[in-house]
């Protein structure tokens, strides 16, 4: 358990910036089955609708399938992060020894860089949204549910509700459920905003 948990911790801090939603090679399954079930358990709370059986799919796409109110459903995960942020966290961090602290976005040029305004995000969120809408369409399958997912420290989930009320046609048709999922926020009754965009 222990050692399970030194794992997790590891593997979130290593990007030094909105870390929950890190993933690798070796972690992406485990990342985005986490992810998943944070999203199934809010979707019941908040929507009424039950997912669960979530099995990851080892031939992508889609990433997952799960039973939703007891039909089996194609999922894909999504992350919004500010990537030009991440690359310079990595490369101002590379030459760091272990011992060394890591710079992070929560101090300094980096957090001023950490920050978002409603034209940023929603172009952030267009984009993930039309990146996961052509590979529904080269998989030549309609997608059940898009969950994107944000880790975003300085993304607040009040702002996040004004814009996402100012979006207007999705376009993705060929995406059946789109979700905005945030991470853990002690002040939302659920524990993880959810926005259900469609």
């Amino acid at each position: 358990m222990r050692s399970e948990l030194r794992k997790w911790v590891k593997h979130f801090n290593a990007r030094g910036h909105a870390g929950r939603g890190h993933t690798t090679n070796d972690t992406q399954q485990m990342v985005e089955k986490a992810i998943l079930l944070d999203w199934a358990r809010v979707l019941k709370w908040r929507c009424g609708i039950h997912a669960s059986e979530i099995t990851m799919n080892a031939n992508d796409p889609p990433d997952a399938f799960a039973q939703v109110d007891g039909v089996r459903c194609s999922v894909e995960v999504t992350e919004i992060v500010k990537g030009e942020l991440v690359a310079d966290l990595k490369w101002v961090n590379k030459n760091r020894g272990p011992d060394d602290p890591r710079v992070t976005s929560r101090r300094g040029d980096f957090f001023d860089k950490a920050q978002w305004n409603r034209d940023e995000f929603l172009e952030a969120l267009m984009e993930r949204i039309r990146a996961k809408q052509a590979k529904s369409e080269k998989w030549q399958e309609p997608l059940d549910y898009l969950v994107i997912f944000t880790a975003e420290d300085w993304l607040l989930p009040g702002d996040v509700s004004e814009w996402t009320r100012q979006l207007g046609d999705l376009g993705a048709q060929s995406i059946r459920h789109i979700h905005l999922l945030m991470d853990y926020d002690p002040k939302d009754p659920d524990g993880y905003p959810l926005f259900v965009l469609r």
